[in-house]
């Protein structure tokens, strides 16, 4: 007889018309799980060597980390504690995956239960209350500085406060007054606004979710020079993101143009085309042509196949043509063990080097020979 799969309790209030959230939405600050593909099982079985790491989605900042399940049997979606250098997270399991290489994963404790889903609903609550206190005291004490969001621990110890601001702030005041209000510990932490666009979350110019606050883990430098590559128009508000900084997916296909831009030749050079010569006035890197101003002051597009650079065509090795030897002369040959014509060039080279460099080379010393004495 085959086992039945756990039910998960419905609320009362709840209708079979109408689907509620599930306690894990809930949980998790409504954050929508990640839709994985539909080849991943419903329930994953932990006993074999390719299902005994997960990925868990942690919330705002961590996003997504492997964990060590140590053959627990979960289901996608459910909810789990893990074991974090902060203490005990409360997780969402997203599918299996493979084990991380670049340091050792999370330990996930144990799945979570109906007092863990209270607890983290309680937490939920007193961050709101927390955000609105914080903000209030900042006012109160005029500080320059803007609270981004709140994380209480999942076991209700520390509070983390995380706030945005261009100078260093003393907001020891602002602490004594949140720790008397809460009694509990008081972490402020200061982001950048990167990170703060990752907190407050919102909608792209492509109308899509932002990535850093969906599936992105890290942020990387991104540079003007890439959208000159994508031959982007360099508007700033087109290249700026929510956070006022340029937008992380620039660097998204920069490595296929840089790839694709080493096959075309580079602007203002001479090429060679079957309409004559000419110079590379513009390039299309995804479509792969290249448009030449030709001699009679006309345009033309060619396929990057359809043109040459002038220095392609090698030339011919010209032969050794051997120096006419003169009568009563023998032929000078080279030993293995004679210095050569190469290695002359070479020492001749290093000396004016190190002329050219200030030093003054070593006086050449010369064998003195006796000098013949006088005839009487």
């Amino acid at each position: 007889m085959n086992e039945q799969e756990p039910v998960v309790p419905v609320p009362s209030s709840a209708t079979a018309a109408t689907p509620t959230p599930s306690p894990v939405a809930l949980a998790m600050q409504g954050v929508a799980p990640i839709v994985e593909p539909d080849e991943i099982p419903a329930k994953i079985a932990l006993t074999t060597g390719r299902f005994n790491h997960v990925a868990v989605r942690m919330g705002v900042p961590d996003q997504r980390a492997v964990c060590d399940a140590a053959r627990i049997d979960l289901k996608r979606d459910e909810a789990v504690l893990v074991e974090t250098d902060h203490g005990i997270a409360l997780g969402q399991v997203l599918c299996a995956c493979a084990a991380r290489r670049d340091g050792p994963p999370c330990h996930i404790v144990r799945a979570a239960n109906a007092d863990d889903l209270r607890a983290a609903s309680h937490n939920r609550v007193r961050a709101r209350e927390a955000f609105r206190f914080c903000n209030e005291r900042i006012r109160a004490h005029q500080l320059p500085m803007k609270l981004v969001g709140v994380d209480i621990a999942h076991a209700g110890t520390r509070a983390v406060f995380h706030f945005a601001s261009a100078d260093r702030i003393d907001f020891r005041v602002l602490v004594k007054d949140l720790a008397a209000r809460f009694h509990t510990r008081i972490e402020m932490r200061q982001i950048g606004v990167r990170d703060a666009a990752r907190h407050t979350g919102g909608i792209g110019s492509c109308g899509r979710q932002l990535c850093c606050a969906t599936w992105l883990q890290s942020f990387i430098p991104i540079s003007i020079r890439m959208a000159k590559d994508q031959n982007l128009a360099l508007n700033n508000q087109k290249l700026s993101g929510v956070c006022g900084r340029l937008r992380c997916c620039l660097d998204y296909e920069e490595q296929n143009y840089e790839e694709q831009k080493r096959l075309l030749p580079k602007l203002g050079k001479r090429v060679i085309t079957p309409q004559g010569e000419g110079r590379v006035k513009d390039v299309n890197v995804l479509k792969q042509r290249v448009r030449v101003e030709l001699a009679d002051g006309t345009y033309s597009d060619f396929d990057v196949q359809e043109v040459s650079r002038p220095g392609n065509v090698q030339q011919q090795p010209r032969e050794k043509v051997a120096a006419p030897v003169q009568a009563g002369e023998a032929p000078v040959q080279e030993g293995p063990g004679e210095p050569g014509k190469k290695r002359r060039k070479r020492r001749r080279r290093h000396k004016k080097g190190r002329t050219n460099s200030g030093q003054s080379p070593p006086p050449a010393t010369t064998p003195s020979t006796p000098t013949p004495a006088a005839a009487p």
